[in-house]
């Protein structure tokens, strides 16, 4: 199976950052708070953006990866994921209304 296709990147990198803030939670509260409450605290004290940038960086990890087995169209998808949670990152750092 060829698993270099921008599709197969933007979905990794979509959903990695949100796995990666589900694991966060788990190993971090121990089922203290439930996760809607976990993430509406993290906004209510102004770290949803630090939420965000933390659970993004395992796609920097991906897309070093997939670039050097020159996977471009994966790395493609990853790359472009990535730089829509950094425009949520940007909205909810600076509240752009």
């Amino acid at each position: 199976m060829n698993i270099d296709k921008t599709y197969i990147g933007a979905t990794l990198g979509l959903t990695l950052p949100a796995l990666t803030s589900l694991a966060l939670w788990r190993f971090a509260y121990r089922g203290q708070q439930e996760f809607v409450d976990f993430v509406w605290s993290l906004a209510s004290l102004d770290s949803a953006s630090t939420l965000i940038a933390v659970c993004s960086l395992p796609n920097l990890a991906l897309f070093i990866l997939f670039v050097n087995f020159n996977k471009i169209k994966f790395a493609r998808g990853v790359f472009l994921t990535t730089l829509l949670y950094a425009l949520l990152l940007v909205i909810f750092k600076f509240g752009i209304q």
